[in-house]
């Protein structure tokens, strides 16, 4: 089966707080190898230490016991092992993360702690890149990958200042998978880890359907070590985009066969039912442009992507009577708390900027696929994507009228 895969599962970081308790060997994985070797000798020494059942990374050098992240950048600093540009992110990283975690009043040594992890995370990412299969199931143990994204966040996310449209509409997306369908939400995407805002803000209330969603993912996330750690607790469809599959030349046929697999697993998925699939059809995310006067508008949809998604639900209906597939618009303001650059295309390993404040997102009414049925293909696609695009919009713009 095309969701089977004999790839080894990611290693591991070493602290306590997100495993599921088992005994402590079991939990000595690559990183204290990958701090104790070659690039590292002679740091500071990293010994593990057992607390509830998991094991933390502790550094035994007491000029830098205030600071876990302070320790870790030394180390980098020291061994010259970081790859270019890495260093610069993790120091900008850390008087961000720390700022917000003030302002979200997150005990400091515990904010420090998160982004330890998260760097130490990103180290395992350079030295021995997790490769994503085409449907990559989230991790959840022995270390809760999931939750520690979803814990790390939190500082940069203010729910009081927050908002949540179409709860009425979520609910009936709840019951639609219960019974077995299958729901496709097509969304606006502005930042990495747009995901995971939606597990800050819908877990509460509703707490199967972010844990269980399926995100289609582009490269980026899956290859860049900032991001990658965060994918790991996420079930990904793990796709080349259309701006990334002819770069380099050489190895365009290789990503479109790995795409085909990937809609293959897809299909799969689709046919057992009960799924719950984001997808963000534009292929990329949300920036200023030219003429949007310094706003952050959603960036247009491909039509084909909206169209493949209409045929694997019709497909998946033909295979089984009485499943259907019941799409959505989801739009969503998650720009401000970690804006992308604004050129399109750049280098993985891009600079991260955090900021605390309030996010949004909005569902819209259930969109009726046949609402262009009998119209010329092509003029059929562009119809249905610009229906379910400026319905996104629309509620996006609600978004900011209430968020302002």
């Amino acid at each position: 089966s095309a969701l089977r895969s004999t790839r080894t599962a990611p290693r591991r970081p070493q602290c306590s707080s997100f495993y599921i308790a088992m005994p402590a060997p079991h939990l000595l994985l690559g990183l204290t190898a990958a701090l104790a070797g070659s690039a590292f000798r002679a740091q500071p020494r990293v010994t593990p230490s057992v607390r509830g059942g998991g094991v933390c990374m502790t550094t035994t050098d007491s000029s830098t016991t205030d600071s876990k992240v302070t320790s870790l950048v030394h180390m980098l600093e020291a061994s010259g092992a970081a790859p270019p540009g890495f260093l610069g992110v993790v120091k900008g990283l850390q008087g961000q993360y720390a700022a917000c975690a003030e302002s979200a009043a997150l005990d400091a040594k515990l904010a420090d702690e998160y982004l330890a992890t998260y760097i130490k995370l990103a180290i395992e990412q350079v030295q021995k890149p997790y490769v994503f299969p085409p449907y990559h199931a989230s991790v959840r143990q022995p270390f809760d990958f999931y939750e520690f994204g979803k814990r790390f966040f939190a500082p940069m996310v203010d729910v009081g200042k927050s908002l949540v449209l179409g709860e009425e509409l979520l609910a009936q997306v709840c019951a639609q998978l219960a019974v077995g369908d299958n729901v496709v939400l097509f969304a606006n995407h502005q930042i990495e880890p747009d995901p995971t805002v939606l597990s800050l803000l819908l877990d509460a209330q509703f707490p199967t359907l972010v844990p269980s969603m399926i995100s289609v993912a582009g490269d980026r996330v899956t290859t860049d070590p900032m991001a990658a750690p965060m994918s790991l607790g996420r079930n990904l469809l793990c796709i080349f985009s259309k701006r990334h599959i002819e770069n380099p030349p050489e190895l365009m046929e290789q990503k479109k066969q790995h795409n085909q697999r990937a809609m293959r697993v897809l299909g799969e998925l689709l046919d057992v039912g009960g799924k719950c699939v984001w997808i963000a059809p534009s292929g990329g995310r949300d920036r200023p442009t030219a003429d949007s006067n310094g706003l952050v508008l959603p960036a247009a949809f491909d039509a084909k992507n909206i169209d493949m998604f209409r045929l694997l639900g019709m497909q998946a209906e033909r295979k089984a009577n009485g499943r259907v597939t019941h799409y959505y618009p989801l739009a969503m303001y998650t720009y401000p708390i970690t804006p992308p650059p604004n050129q399109i295309g750049g280098k993985v390993g891009e600079e991260r900027i955090l900021r605390r404040k309030g996010v949004g997102i909005a569902l819209g009414a259930e969109v009726d696929m046949k609402q262009a049925d009998g119209l010329p293909k092509g003029e059929r696609r562009e119809r249905l994507a610009s229906a379910i695009f400026d319905e996104v919009t629309a509620q996006y713009k609600q978004l900011l009228v209430k968020l302002a």
